[in-house]
């Protein structure tokens, strides 16, 4: 799974690893996983947000957002 990102990391759009659906049962390493992605992409010089899907998390992303 992390070379699969890795790779979409470095090739660009239309990589196969550029997207991904992480699910699971709780406790399996979901949050784990995301946030290794995060640091692999911050080490390229990629922008993240960390972010929960609860109420209101469309405007704290609009209020995230690189200006």
């Amino acid at each position: 799974m992390l070379d699969d990102f890795e790779e979409g990391l470095d090739n660009g759009s239309g990589a196969p690893g550029r997207l991904m659906r992480v699910t699971g049962a709780r406790g399996v390493g979901k949050t784990v996983i995301l946030a290794e992605f995060r640091r692999m992409a911050e080490r390229r010089g990629w922008q993240t947000i960390s972010e929960t899907a609860s109420n209101g998390m469309a405007q704290r992303l609009l209020d995230k957002r690189v200006k």
